[in-house]
């Protein structure tokens, strides 16, 4: 039995489907069993009783997506900054501008990024 703290961080996530990259195939439906932080089952034989539910609809789940292409330290989204970024700037910012960067690519559902070259050092 799970004990009433257990189960309150419990969470099923229910949706159309998911993506299974080791079998490279679709699976419908996805019910994904998530306690805590992990993913502890997905489609399991029996639900936990006193789980939060979330259902997604008809939406697929991927598993984090991978960014082969990403300059993590530059701004070059404004502008012509990323022609003027390297004289104008010092390594703080563009660290500065790497944990935003990071952030922001982490929230849209980027788990591994490959940095194509940034500035010098990082």
């Amino acid at each position: 039995m799970m004990s009433a703290a257990h189960a309150s961080k419990v969470k099923v996530i229910k949706a159309a489907g998911y993506v299974d990259v080791v079998e490279g195939k679709m699976v419908s439906p996805a019910l994904i069993v998530v306690a805590g932080e992990k993913i502890t089952a997905i489609n399991p034989s029996k639900l936990p009783e006193q789980a939060e539910f979330i259902d997604l609809g008809d939406r697929t789940v991927l598993p984090g997506a991978i960014d082969v292409h990403s300059h993590i330290t530059l701004d070059y989204f404004t502008g012509n900054h990323w022609t003027t970024a390297p004289v104008m700037e010092t390594p703080a910012d563009w660290a500065l501008h790497g944990a935003k960067f990071g952030k922001d690519i982490l929230e849209a559902g980027f788990t591994t990024v490959r940095d194509a070259r940034s500035f010098p050092g990082f």
